[in-house]
């Protein structure tokens, strides 16, 4: 094995600023802007460059991304300029200031999307636990004293949790159609409601 950097407070330096170089990186892409899928998006390649570019003017010339042709990376600069997140100056090249982004995206019609999917993908996630909790309690045996939802507060009952209550106790009964099949329209509602009224 190597031997260890004689200070080790090096190693756990550089580590810090790497991870805040990252939570940069990644706070200045991740914006409606470069949504991929939607017509005026710019896409996960601009949002690499953007969120990589020097915030002070720097030679063309001196903007390297491994793996990526100087053509392609043109493009998205000139791209970039176009949406007004590059400046270009006679000194070079910069990101624009990222207050840029949200211009850009009020105008291209991309705002608001990625909190609509993050609001869509906490509802698609709680709605599978839902029915998971659900089929847990279905394949619970039945207890002697009752069917499983023995377990299950009635409305207006207290439960009290305690490690071993299982996840499906605390949950109300999924919804269900006529046929008793699980209803995941009407649950898929449910939750929604229950979103729109803790908004």
């Amino acid at each position: 094995t190597p031997d260890p950097p004689a200070d080790a407070s090096d190693g756990a330096r550089r580590r810090t600023l790497l991870l805040t170089e990252l939570d940069t990186i990644l706070d200045l892409a991740a914006h409606d802007a470069f949504v991929s899928d939607h017509p005026d998006g710019l896409g996960t390649r601009a949002a690499w460059i953007y969120a990589t570019l020097p915030a002070d003017p720097t030679p063309r010339d001196d903007l390297h991304y491994p793996g990526l042709p100087a053509s392609e990376l043109d493009t998205t600069l000139t791209a970039l300029h176009a949406a007004g997140l590059v400046d270009v100056t006679s000194a070079g090249i910069a990101r624009a200031d990222p207050a840029a982004r949200d211009a850009y995206a009020a105008v291209a019609g991309t705002a608001g999307i990625l909190d609509a999917r993050a609001a869509q993908y906490a509802l698609e996630r709680a709605l599978w636990a839902w029915w998971l909790a659900e089929l847990e309690a279905m394949h619970t045996p039945r207890s002697r004293s009752g069917g499983r939802d023995q377990r299950r507060p009635r409305p207006g009952q207290l439960l009290i949790d305690t490690p071993s209550t299982p996840a499906w106790a605390s949950a109300p009964a999924y919804p269900r159609t006529y046929g008793g099949r699980g209803d995941h329209r009407a649950a898929r509602r449910a939750l929604a409601d229950a979103a729109a009224e803790a908004a």
